[in-house]
């Protein structure tokens, strides 16, 4: 058996339902010959790569209009809220029992 190799990252993606990636440009990338893929280019196109936008969608995280932040903020109020958020968060702690 000289020369034979376990690879587990190779029976990760046959065994995953869906291979993800950190943008549709990577995803290309990876799949493009061996030097990018790793030796694994072929198994990837075989079973297919997802590459996803890489970041968060601003409209849904968006700190300025989130109902679960008791002060909201966006770029020009960020340092005044940081101060008024970690005060609340303080005056909301329960203190620990002590035995």
């Amino acid at each position: 058996m000289e020369g034979r190799k376990i690879n587990w990252m190779k029976g990760g993606i046959l065994e995953a339902d869906k291979v993800l990636t950190v943008s549709p440009y990577y995803a290309e990338e990876l799949i493009s010959g061996i030097a990018r893929g790793c030796e694994l280019d072929n198994i990837m196109r075989l079973t297919g790569i997802t590459g996803i936008v890489n970041g968060m969608d601003v409209s849904e995280w968006d700190p300025s209009k989130d109902k679960y932040i008791a002060t909201k903020y966006d770029v020009s109020t960020v340092s005044c809220s940081c101060l008024i958020c970690r005060r609340t968060v303080n005056r909301l702690q329960i203190k620990s029992c002590k035995r």
